[in-house]
């Protein structure tokens, strides 16, 4: 009985526990976050 209580609570917590899109369309629009490579001035840049 312990066991089977164990189990359901990992597999909530691994179900649960989703990361945020980067980078994704859907249906033709920006989904979640997104990453923007750019350089200026020879140094490359991350925005999010």
């Amino acid at each position: 009985m312990i066991g089977k209580k164990y189990v359901l609570i990992i597999s909530f917590l691994i179900l649960g526990c989703n990361s945020v899109p980067v980078n994704q369309k859907i249906n033709k629009q920006k989904e979640g976050k997104w990453v923007y490579v750019y350089s200026q001035d020879s140094i490359e840049y991350k925005s999010v």
